[in-house]
């Protein structure tokens, strides 16, 4: 009842997460803005879910060799002569020997491996929203991301081999900034420019920085650098963010000139309506 009930739960939060990535690549401000990282969040399920397959498939190996050794030692018994249900017990005993050694042996190996190696971060090209845009002007999106991603990746690497922790937060934080810019781009093409610069000089700036301070860290950069480079990152962070929070709101100063246009047509076909006929 409780291994149903957790496949059930399971499966209920994945429905929850692929409904929050379709919203969000719909265009949903709301889940696009929430602070929520959909990606991390379905990293660590898939992470989880592969754990959970390695345990039982680990439990199924151990349970075949506590069977194969009760058989065998039961068969040996048996064939010395040996009362049949002894030669069943001596074969019971011997597999929950077995398991209990197979067990300990497992939780001696785990102890002794160490943590598992961190996975790389996924980090992919969003797929750009071309309709309606002329092909040069695509090609340029499409080009701008693909170098803008390629820097990511270059960043999430730096950042992992960063020595001191706080640098190495903010430079994965900045990594998450940029691909969450990236989607907001590649949703609202017809934004890109407010978000060219971001990419095309700040963020190979960002990945100079987390890459010489790295080096720097190897060979005993002081306090007063990574200090320096901390500010500069987070910085950096504060201006993805904000980037993106604009190419999610709406532009009101062209929905005034919308208003003014709209109003002044009212007024004439109003006045055309009301004037005296000749």
């Amino acid at each position: 009842m409780g291994r149903r009930w957790r496949r059930d739960a399971e499966e209920f939060r994945s429905f929850a997460y692929e409904a929050a990535r379709a919203a969000r690549a719909a265009g949903d401000v709301l889940s696009a803005n929430s602070g929520v990282d959909l990606d991390a969040v379905e990293r660590a399920r898939e992470e989880r879910r592969a754990a959970r397959v390695e345990r039982r498939r680990q439990a199924m190996q151990r349970q075949l060799a506590t069977v194969g050794v009760g058989l065998l030692v039961g068969g040996l018994v048996a064939s010395m002569g040996v009362f049949t249900p002894a030669a069943v017990g001596a074969g019971l005993v011997a597999a929950v020997f077995a398991g209990a050694i197979l067990r300990w042996l497992g939780d001696v190996a785990g102890r002794f491996s160490g943590p598992a190696a961190p996975q790389p971060t996924r980090i992919e090209t969003p797929r750009v929203d071309t309709v309606g845009m002329a092909d040069a002007r695509a090609d340029l999106v499409r080009k701008v991301l693909d170098e803008a991603t390629a820097d990511l990746r270059r960043l999430d690497a730096a950042a992992a081999k960063l020595a001191d922790g706080e640098a190495r937060t903010i430079a994965q934080r900045l990594v998450q900034a940029g691909g969450r810019l990236a989607q907001a781009v590649a949703a609202a093409p017809d934004k890109f420019a407010l978000a060219q610069r971001a990419f095309t000089y700040h963020l190979p700036k960002a990945v100079y920085l987390a890459e010489t301070l790295g080096s720097l860290d190897a060979a005993g950069a002081d306090e007063k650098r990574r200090a320096a480079a901390r500010h500069v990152l987070a910085r950096m962070e504060n201006l993805f963010e904000k980037t993106a929070l604009d190419l999610a709101n709406v532009d009101a100063r062209e929905m005034d000139v919308e208003l003014r246009l709209i109003n002044q047509a009212l007024d004439e076909d109003l006045d055309r309506t009301t004037a005296p006929k000749a």
